[in-house]
């Protein structure tokens, strides 16, 4: 029987395999963020980076996955460590995993000039725009 290879549409491997050292403790959202951004602060260097997504690929790899598309948080102040990175694996990895990069904002970054910077960063580096809703004080529900 011959099966086609997994496709792993939404993954985060810029967070992945921290819990050891960052657990999300309460198990919510807002726990999770608040875990990875601690996480970020504390250990985010391009060694750690590389080390966790990478074996988050031979992982994939090894059980089957042809494709990935990472969403890479984009705004703060080690992004583009996260993007280099990924950018590194990308090519280390083209001839065996087709890797796809979104660069994760919030849709209010897109409205100023570092959201066009952004477009333009992802246009020449084979990456696409994604955004997540931003729920704060000017968000009114319908």
């Amino acid at each position: 029987m011959i099966l086609p290879c997994f496709v792993d549409m939404h993954t985060h491997l810029d967070k992945g395999h921290i819990w050891g050292r960052s657990p999300n403790v309460d198990g919510t959202f807002s726990g999770a963020i608040a875990s990875t951004e601690r996480d970020a602060e504390l250990h985010h260097s391009p060694e750690d980076i590389y080390r966790r997504m990478e074996f988050a690929l031979q992982c994939s790899y090894a059980h089957g996955t042809a494709a990935v598309r990472t969403h890479i948080e984009m705004a703060g102040q080690k992004s583009q460590i996260a993007w280099q990175t990924f950018q590194q694996l990308r090519q280390a990895w083209a001839d065996r995993l087709t890797l796809q990069g979104v660069a994760m904002v919030t849709t209010d970054y897109y409205l100023g000039s570092a959201g066009e910077k952004l477009a333009d960063q992802m246009a020449h580096g084979g990456g696409i725009l994604g955004e997540w809703p931003t729920l704060g004080p000017r968000w009114k529900p319908s």
